[in-house]
């Protein structure tokens, strides 16, 4: 059946990108071969072959081929920068780099559902302006889309976790610790309508840069003395071996991080990871505890906080007004950061996984957005074939709207004595027939399900 609304709803996010689809008032994220996440990462070998996603990720594990990687390329999103991979020689801007995230969205998609999706609602940070959402617009159009619609993240957020469900007007704080940004808005519902009254953020603090902490304090210190490393430095004026060597430890560093989510302490090891300046090699081998990584990563979880209470202080809404506070991104999933969020004294919300709400509430957005009627497909009514029309509210509070319709037989208006049924897909009500007037035309309410689709 051809889509009349958007349905779809993607999490273009600066390390991580989900997809997810609205389908008979269900909402499911789509899977991108195993897993539900796709890392927003592209790589080219040097003959021009492309991977993205995970298997580009995994070549962050080799220095070889670690430097033919790009991620984080959100970070400059709508400025004029190009991004090159080494051994290829080729270069792309960072939304031609994100419509390659959002292909593989589509085909995963596609796989999913047997057709990919023309239409999506597609997330931008609170904190994007004109050259970030332009950029991030012409990425959808690189990617195939035909129409897509731009919505802030925090209030995908607030949409996954039922805002606009029981009240007029309440006020939601939404804790965004992402991968590479971390961003913080007060989002408020006044007479229905839902909106961003104040953000704030950081685009240069996220997971990532926890992961270079772990490198930088132990990792990297505990190589140069054990082996012969000249530098061993991340500098964009370092040696292309070192480097290389560098994005391997940080990918390393990740996995140590979200072990210390559940565990108190992490032993690690590998072997040969990379060769020494004097072709030894070199094995990464340690133990790192939860304490020793939180002394890493306070600093830049205390100035989230703080960037928390500056927001609410600014806002000139007291803390007691705020409702709710959402935690969003996969960095909330650190002990410490829900240490400090829950000491703020705002009642959390963690119910829904913090890697998947964003894109779920974008689906549950986008099933209320129409596809506009000049990218609909043609209908084609065989002679003698009846054609129903219907006009109605995408999304209604009202559980039994109206619904006005009109019918057609070979491209007239149906006679008078036509009866129409209309019936919801439970078979839990039914109109019984209705006749329609002189024009073809009928009106009539129908009752739908709660908080549902019929």
């Amino acid at each position: 059946m051809e889509r009349t609304t958007v349905d779809f709803g993607i999490d273009l996010g600066t390390t991580n990108s989900v997809i997810s689809v609205s389908q008979g008032g269900n909402i499911e994220t789509i899977k991108n071969g195993l897993s539900e996440i796709t890392p927003s990462v592209v790589y080219f070998d040097k003959r021009g072959t492309k991977r993205v996603g995970l298997e580009a990720a995994e070549m962050l594990s080799r220095p070889t081929t670690a430097l033919d990687v790009q991620a984080e390329f959100k970070r400059v999103m709508g400025q004029r920068v190009t991004h090159e991979f080494k051994s290829s020689g080729k270069s792309m801007s960072p939304e031609e780099l994100s419509a390659e995230v959002l292909i593989a969205l589509r085909q995963a998609a596609g796989s999913r559902l047997g057709s990919e999706p023309g239409a999506a609602v597609i997330t931008v940070p609170a904190m994007f302006e004109l050259p970030q959402n332009g950029a991030t617009a012409e990425a959808a159009k690189l990617a195939g889309f035909r129409h897509s619609q731009l919505l802030q993240e925090p209030v995908a957020a607030a949409v996954a976790y039922g805002f606009q469900g029981d009240t007029e007007r309440a006020y939601w704080l939404v804790y965004d610790y992402g991968g590479g940004t971390f961003d913080a808005s007060i989002v408020a519902i006044r007479d229905g309508q839902l909106t961003v009254v104040k953000h704030a953020g950081d685009n240069y603090l996220g997971g990532a840069d926890l992961d270079w902490k772990v490198v930088d304090e132990s990792i990297r210190p505990a190589l140069m003395q054990a082996y012969s490393l000249k530098s061993l430095s991340r500098s964009p004026k370092a040696r292309d071996v070192d480097r290389g060597r560098m994005l391997v430890l940080k990918r390393f560093a990740e996995t140590i991080k979200k072990r210390l989510s559940t565990s108190e302490e992490v032993e690690y090891f590998e072997e040969n990871v990379f060769v020494d300046d004097d072709g030894k090699q070199v094995d990464l081998e340690g133990r790192i505890t939860r304490a020793e990584f939180e002394a890493y990563a306070a600093p830049s979880v205390d100035h989230s906080i703080k960037i928390v209470q500056k927001l609410i202080e600014e806002s000139g809404i007291p803390k007691a007004s705020l409702d709710r506070f959402l935690l969003v991104g996969g960095s909330t999933f650190i002990p410490l950061v829900r240490q400090r969020t829950a000491a703020l004294g705002i009642p959390i919300g963690m119910e829904l996984d913090p890697m998947t709400v964003v894109s779920r509430g974008a689906a549950i957005f986008a099933s209320s957005q129409r596809i506009p009627a000049s990218l609909a497909k043609p209908i084609v009514v065989a002679v003698g074939a009846a054609k129903l029309q219907l006009e109605f509210e995408v999304v209604v509070r009202d559980t039994e709207p109206f619904v006005g319709g009109k019918v057609e037989i070979d491209g007239k208006p149906a006679p008078l004595g036509t009866v129409v049924s209309l019936r919801r897909s439970d078979k839990g009500w039914s109109s019984g027939d209705i006749q329609v007037d002189s024009k073809g035309m009928f009106f009539t309410s129908v009752k739908i399900m709660d908080k549902g689709q019929s």
